[in-house]
């Protein structure tokens, strides 16, 4: 009998003991769901982030928008006056420069810097958020805002000359210009699907475009 009785205590550690390490296993299985819930790609954390930040820039345009009226107020005939915008933006958002810049003589881009957000302010009161986009020449990638011209990207803070294989991209270009890049004995300019770039079209996001030698110049012997 007492035998019987040692063999059930045994027998019952080992249940127990089994059942304590389902249960960590369980735990430890939970635990990573919850983690992975928590902070995993587009996890609780992730989610309140964007949410947070969505209200911030809600609030941002709406503040905006409502400078946006304020200096309509002193707008002939449907448009607004750049000192008035400008007078505006100073008592909403801070110091010019340091706080934000803005940029343009109607249409104006307007950038938070905290934020990062770039908006146009359109002559007539229009606010709209550009999105930076990314495009390439060669092999080196750039930026620039959604709908922007090779014009309005050369004045912009954007802008860079630097390219690749010894290639600068020329700075001087107005109007309907081609797009040139310069280095030592060529005449070269960007080119995409066999036409050269001309200075007012837009530049295409997440596009590749070219530099071409269209001469090689000869030194006189």
């Amino acid at each position: 009998m007492e035998i019987k009785t040692k063999e059930i205590i045994k027998l019952n550690k080992g249940i127990t003991l089994i059942a304590l390490i389902v249960t960590i296993v369980v735990l430890l299985i939970l635990a990573g769901v919850g983690i992975s819930l928590l902070i995993g790609e587009n996890g609780i954390l992730e989610q309140a982030q964007n949410a947070k930040s969505k209200t911030e820039n809600g609030l941002e345009r709406e503040k905006l928008e409502q400078v946006v009226v304020y200096a309509s107020k002193t707008a002939r005939r449907n448009i607004i006056d750049g000192n008035a915008l400008k007078e505006s933006l100073k008592e909403e958002f801070g110091n010019e420069g340091t706080d934000y810049t803005i940029t343009g003589n109607g249409p104006w881009t307007f950038n938070v810097k905290d934020t990062g957000n770039y908006y146009k302010i359109s002559v007539d009161g229009e606010v709209e958020k550009l999105d930076i986009i990314s495009f390439k020449i060669g092999n080196v990638t750039y930026k620039a805002l959604n709908g922007m011209t090779w014009n309005d990207w050369r004045v912009s803070e954007f802008f860079t000359t630097e390219n690749e294989n010894g290639y600068t991209l020329g700075s001087a270009w107005s109007g309907n210009d081609r797009i040139r890049a310069y280095k030592p004995m060529r005449v070269s300019y960007v080119y995409i699907n066999g036409n050269s770039v001309k200075a007012n079209e837009t530049i295409m996001p997440n596009t590749r475009y070219y530099i071409v030698d269209v001469e090689v110049l000869i030194p006189a012997l």
